[in-house]
């Protein structure tokens, strides 16, 4: 009498409550089923087990009927979750598969059975390795320009100012410029507005123009004449007597504007210095008359900057002392026109021909 012989693995409750069963299963179609598979592995020595898949196939194939797993029945797929285990091998044989199984880094199909899933074969089965694909290394930062061959500001950042103000739309022609030829035109546009007296000063990226302290009325006009670079006690044609009135005695407020263009291709912030009236009659005096002959080596970009820092000074009536006003009162569109530099720039820094 034969005894037929099925296997098959139920998972209650999925993987995770980890209860399997095997069933005993009567019929004649399971029969067949286990006739088949025990002759076909009969005639191959080397195919007389299916290979674990995973670790958890190793406890599969211990747990169940004595190393018989139950895969191969029909509803496999469905009651593993797409796990493909032993069948019909001893306890020894699938435990020494099933230990080699999981040091495989893929199992091939076999006997036509359902194989693991994505999931279930990315999780437990060793990987192939994985070249990473790092980033290209980032670009070496350009060499840093050295400064100009000529004195340097003496406070960077610059101080404080009571006002500044972009100018690059007043230097509309830049093309085929040097930083030297920027320096030139600059210079001619102070001439046109007639500041007598300037000095230029190197900064990291490029350079800073500055003027003479020039005296100016209540709402920003230069002073007519010579007034206009007097300073505070200061009269050609005061007495004596008067002089000494005028250190002593009250007088009405005077006013006074201090220019500095800064012309550099690097971002720049203000130093909590403050600039001091004689300071800036310092810079004017101790600054280079012109820039150096290496400023003809850096074209003039749109990358530089153009700014004007205004400081404003008053003296309230008596004495010499100066007092920096800030913010400033005026406004720095109103003090760039008052000066003239609103229409000296654009003439200054027109293409040749047309100035």
């Amino acid at each position: 009498m034969r005894k037929k012989y099925a296997a098959m693995l139920a998972v209650s409750g999925g993987l995770v409550a980890g209860t399997f069963a095997c069933t005993t299963m009567l019929g004649s179609s399971l029969d067949d089923t286990f006739d088949g598979v025990a002759s076909e592995m009969a005639e191959d020595d080397a195919n007389t087990s299916f290979i674990c898949q995973a670790e958890a196939c190793e406890a599969l194939c211990d747990a169940a009927c004595e190393g018989f797993a139950c895969c191969a029945a029909e509803g496999c797929e469905a009651a593993c979750e797409g796990f493909a285990c032993c069948a019909a091998c001893g306890a020894a044989d699938a435990a020494a598969e099933c230990a080699a199984a999981a040091e495989e880094p893929s199992v091939p199909r076999t006997r036509g059975l359902p194989q693991p899933s994505p999931t279930f074969a990315s999780i437990n089965s060793p990987s192939a390795p994985v070249t990473a694909q790092l980033p290209p290394p980032p670009p070496e930062p350009a060499a840093e320009r050295p400064p100009l061959d000529i004195p340097a500001y003496p406070t960077w950042p610059p101080e404080e100012a009571s006002s500044r103000v972009d100018i690059g739309n007043l230097i509309p022609n830049r093309q085929g410029m040097t930083l030297f030829d920027a320096g030139q035109r600059l210079r001619a546009a102070l001439d046109l507005a007639d500041y007598s007296e300037h000095s230029f000063y190197s900064v990291p990226g490029g350079f800073i123009l500055v003027t003479q302290r020039e005296q100016i009325d209540t709402e920003g006009r230069t002073m007519p004449g010579v007034a206009r670079f007097q300073q505070p006690g200061e009269g050609r044609d005061a007495s004596m007597l008067m002089r000494i009135r005028d250190l002593f005695l009250e007088r009405p407020p005077s006013f006074y504007r201090y220019l500095a263009i800064v012309i550099t291709d690097r971002p720049f912030g203000a130093s909590e210095t403050a600039l001091s009236a004689a300071q800036a009659t310092t810079n004017v005096q101790q600054g280079s008359t012109a820039l150096s002959r290496d400023a003809r080596d850096i074209a003039f970009t749109d990358d530089f900057l153009a700014i004007a820092l205004i400081y404003e000074y008053e003296n309230p009536g008596i004495g010499t002392d100066l007092t920096m006003i800030e913010p400033g009162r005026i406004r720095p569109a109103e003090h760039l026109e008052l000066s003239g530099l609103t229409d000296a720039l654009p003439r200054a820094f027109a293409p040749t021909g047309a100035q």
